[in-house]
């Protein structure tokens, strides 16, 4: 950088000429302001930096002085307060901004969703996934940037972003956009062999926005290299509002939900394993011998904890309306699937308003016998479980997706021990977007997760209880 710009060293402060110490009044405080900023030009169709481009904000302009604000504007702004707590603490400045752009010149989307975490070459990559609709204008990603290279649908803002991160340090060495074109990225599954679905909850035709249908699956790799996925639909798995997957590891079988009141649970068997771009048998759940309603909304069909045998029917429709024809062939609803997680043969989604009072149920299965393993039907316990994982500890974790109750507003990462009993792990103080995308490292220390909108990733570390 020093030799590109003639050796130019950027002094983002000068109290040399200054007469005592420096007193600095912040009557509006926010984040560019305290923490500084960095500016953008305009070159081609992107933005671009470097470091003489850092503005210093008020913090660093008062040093070896006095800053003066406002406490009650501070505490109206969680994220700046949040943020001023930890330069107390830890006395280091990091200058940053939400919908900065990433190492490829594309703009951190907001929107973040499900997401998953991979050990690539010593590093960990997390591939998150961002839920944008059908958009006329420039946003999501291509704020800063016209979109080159692979896209399913052209300037769409759906997709994937990655980031690589350094598992020793924490630190983020680079981010940028894995998937892009694509519609309404909810959640997805990971692959044995190290790769991220994405799924479209969208079943968005062509129309004046869109030269493509959506409602698909994409596969997008880990890789700690800037690359794009070719954004290849996996139609053999169906076109629907697909929510999350889960593969099999020994068989390679993958288990999909449906984010619809009248969705049901899928099963894809790829013809060729780990290859899903070549066909396969579509199938979904039907519970044996069973007459009831698996939602339980007038009366309780089926109690917790009883094991129910299952099958599975043949679905040959593909790509116009596959759930209709399921349903028509005897496969059980499961109301509004969504966040799925396997641990070896067994594992668990959520259908997000099933039960009495529509609080959410969490669902197992293991070896094609299905237990309904949770339905509290009480807000201060689970509120719309959506996103699911397995912990290293051995329960489950489940983000919540409520917009709010008379019990309590908030949004919770719940737990749920081996037995179905729930407990409260953790809570978005920021806003009331969900948390979502809750994940582990693969060394199991770290668990990241998202606040939806803005758009923020957090990195929670234990230590966790073995």
């Amino acid at each position: 950088c020093g030799d590109e710009l003639g050796g130019v060293i950027d002094q983002l402060v000068d109290h040399a000429e200054q007469v005592g110490a420096p007193v600095i009044i912040d009557n509006n405080p926010s984040f560019r302001s305290l923490f500084g900023s960095i500016e953008y030009q305009q070159e081609d169709d992107a933005l671009v930096t470097d470091f003489s481009s850092i503005r210093a904000g008020s913090l660093l302009n008062a040093h070896g002085g006095f800053l003066m604000l406002h406490l009650r504007d501070l505490l109206s702004n969680e994220l700046v307060w949040d943020r001023l707590r930890r330069f107390f603490r830890c006395s280091r400045l990091q200058i940053e901004e939400a919908g900065t752009v990433m190492a490829d010149g594309y703009t951190v989307p907001g929107l973040m969703d499900g997401m998953a975490a991979f050990a690539v070459d010593g590093r960990t990559v997390l591939v998150r996934n961002h839920e944008y609709k059908a958009a006329k204008d420039a946003t999501g990603p291509f704020t800063s940037k016209a979109v080159t290279g692979p896209s399913y649908d052209g300037m769409q803002p759906g997709g994937t972003t990655s980031l690589v991160i350094d598992p020793t340090t924490g630190a983020v060495e680079r981010e940028y956009l894995s998937l892009a074109g694509t519609l309404r990225n909810c959640a997805g599954g990971v692959t044995p062999w190290g790769s991220w679905i994405t799924c479209e909850e969208t079943t968005d035709r062509v129309n004046a926005l869109l030269t493509k249908d959506h409602g698909f699956a994409f596969e997008v790799p880990a890789t700690v290299a800037i690359s794009r996925a070719e954004p290849v639909p996996l139609t053999a798995m169906g076109r629907f509002r697909r929510e999350a997957v889960c593969a099999h590891e020994r068989t390679g079988v993958v288990y999909q939900t449906e984010d619809d009141a009248q969705g049901v649970f899928w099963r894809f068997t790829p013809d060729r394993p780990r290859e899903f771009r070549t066909g396969g048998r579509l199938e979904a759940l039907r519970i044996r011998g069973f007459q009831g309603d698996t939602a339980n909304w007038d009366r309780r069909d089926i109690p917790v904890g009883k094991p129910l045998p299952v099958e599975w029917v043949a679905v040959d429709d593909r790509l116009d309306n596959p759930g209709k024809q399921a349903r028509e062939r005897g496969a059980h609803r499961f109301t509004r699937g969504e966040g799925i997680w396997i641990h070896g043969d067994r594992m668990w989604f959520t259908a997000t308003d099933g039960g009495a009072k529509r609080k959410g149920q969490i669902w197992q299965l293991d070896n094609d016998v299905l237990t309904l393993f949770a339905e509290p039907d009480d807000a201060s316990l689970l509120e719309n479980g959506d996103n699911i994982v397995y912990a290293p500890w051995g329960d489950l974790v489940v983000c919540e997706d409520a917009a709010g109750s008379d019990v309590d507003p908030g949004q919770y990462l719940i737990g749920l021990t081996q037995a179905g009993v729930p407990y409260r792990l953790g809570m978005n103080r920021l806003n009331l977007a969900e948390l979502a995308g809750a994940c582990f490292a693969p060394d199991g220390k770290t668990m990241f997760v998202n606040i939806y909108d803005p758009g923020l990733t957090l990195a929670i570390t234990g230590p966790w209880k073995a």
